[in-house]
């Protein structure tokens, strides 16, 4: 299957700038936002754009496509082969670097199953363990 990497997003969340084409391996995260009730895409580039829909509509789409996507949060999907670490202390959370970030789901088991699915797509990611409360994701 050959995986097509563009995306066409609004630039302003009414549309009323048209459409740009992104690089769907660029997309960091995929955000809900139940204020605007849309999607926010933010980009490696610290740019933002926007889909209509949900964000699992746009999460099962892009894993559906090619890519290695992770539900992170009720209203996060992450793009796991832009992740760099993972923190669980003192609040769990998916890091790119830099200073963006977004959140994980605060159960344990919850916790868990999803840093396991984010090492699955993306060996390579480093997870800072929560030795405060000794216990440990993996």
């Amino acid at each position: 299957m050959d995986i097509d990497p563009d995306l066409f997003v609004s630039v302003d969340r009414i549309g009323g700038s048209g459409k740009v084409k992104i690089q769907i391996p660029d997309i960091l995260c995929l955000e809900w936002s139940s204020h605007i009730k849309m999607v926010i895409v933010h980009m490696s580039n610290g740019a933002k754009y926007y889909l209509p829909g949900t964000v699992t509509f746009w999460g099962e789409f892009m894993i559906s496509s090619g890519f290695k996507f992770v539900d992170v949060d009720r209203t996060n999907w992450v793009n796991a082969e832009n992740v760099q670490w993972v923190e669980t202390d003192p609040f769990p959370r998916v890091c790119f670097g830099g200073k963006f970030f977004c959140s994980m789901r605060g159960t344990k088991p919850r916790l868990q199953e999803t840093v396991e699915s984010l090492l699955r797509a993306n060996p390579s990611i480093a997870v800072k363990y929560n030795k405060k409360q000794k216990w440990s994701l993996i």
